[in-house]
């Protein structure tokens, strides 16, 4: 089955969507180009040199593509940690059909006949999952949360799913991850 990408007019991905495509809104810019500026001198980088000559010139970012292969990307440029881009698609693409997608310039997985999102990885928080009502109280007692709180350089910031729907679950890298509750999220948004 060739994958029909992620659908952007499904329903069940409005709200992913939505803040997959929220703006980012920095702050304090002035602050931002003083920390990029000390982390440049200690050590130079051409990443750095382009974040900054964009801040300091008010410089938009560039589009996203709205849905790409995993195969036209590279995944240290999707704005998460190596290590959760791995998880996440070992985990789509040990289903029936390989659910590893890129939406927005996020690693997601995707069911390849609807297209509807049903995992996405977030920064170095971890990932996220989607699962259907009846596996809720089971993520629950295997101690899968909805809210992440206590990361980051501000260790008071806490990070919610609730933006991208109810039934959003962080992954704790648990092999019924792999098995029982991807293969379960597959059927569910395959079938909608």
């Amino acid at each position: 089955m060739a994958h029909c990408g992620v659908s952007l007019e499904h329903p069940d991905n409005a709200a992913v969507i939505a803040r997959m495509t929220a703006p980012h809104v920095v702050k304090d810019r002035p602050g931002l180009i003083r920390t990029l500026e000390q982390l440049h001198a200690k050590r130079p980088s051409a990443a750095i040199d382009r974040v900054l000559f964009r801040l300091r010139n008010n410089v938009p970012d560039p589009p996203t593509p709205a849905s790409e292969s995993p195969q036209s990307v590279d995944p240290m440029g999707l704005g998460t940690h190596p290590d959760v881009v791995e998880r996440l698609w070992k985990i789509g693409r040990a289903l029936p059909t390989d659910c590893a997608w890129v939406a927005f310039r996020r690693p997601v997985l995707v069911h390849a006949a609807t297209g509807i999102i049903f995992g996405f990885g977030i920064g170095t928080l971890g990932y996220a999952l989607r699962l259907p009502p009846e596996f809720v109280r089971e993520a629950q007692a295997s101690g899968a949360q909805q809210i992440r709180s206590g990361l980051g350089t501000k260790k008071d910031e806490t990070y919610s799913l609730a933006d991208y729907g109810p039934d959003w679950w962080f992954g704790r890298w648990h092999k019924d991850e792999d098995r029982r509750w991807s293969q379960a999220a597959y059927v569910h948004f395959g079938a909608r």
